[in-house]
């Protein structure tokens, strides 16, 4: 590995840990600290100028708030963000990936996949169903991620 990238790997690991600190204290809240939240700060710390999100204080409402942004899905407001990874198994410490979405019935909603970052060793940290009260290390998930996106 090249001086460069291993300056670009530690820049990148940097910014990642500053965001995770920054959440990973904070419960899952659609009004306050939701996925979208976790990505536009992840994407701001490795050096991307994006939009303010919308407020919204439910499942329902991050739908309307997605429409009202011209997208139908979580995934597709990424694609406008970022550049997409051809697949998860590309991604590396500090990028975007998803995770299938549930609705508080805990069904499957493609439209709201949950968002997570990578941590470089196939784990990405992100609030789990299991435990929402605090950002926490998504293990062993590589078989389920959907997408990954190059921050």
């Amino acid at each position: 590995m090249t001086k460069a990238a291993t300056a670009d790997l530690a820049l990148r690991g940097a910014a990642t840990d500053t965001v995770i600190e920054m959440f990973r204290a904070r419960a899952f809240a659609w009004k306050e600290c939701h996925c979208i939240h976790l990505a536009r700060a992840q994407g701001i710390a490795m050096g991307h100028d994006l939009p303010a999100v919308p407020s919204f204080n439910s499942a329902q409402g991050a739908r309307v708030a997605l429409k009202k942004m011209g997208v139908a899905s979580v995934a597709e407001l990424l694609d406008i963000w970022f550049e997409r990874h051809p697949a998860p198994a590309f991604a590396r410490i500090g990028d975007l990936l998803t995770l299938p979405g549930e609705t508080e019935l805990g069904r499957r909603d493609d439209a709201l996949a949950g968002v997570g970052i990578a941590d470089g060793m196939g784990n990405i940290f992100g609030w789990h169903a299991s435990d929402p009260s605090r950002l926490s290390a998504v293990t062993a998930a590589q078989a389920h991620f959907v997408a990954a996106w190059k921050l």
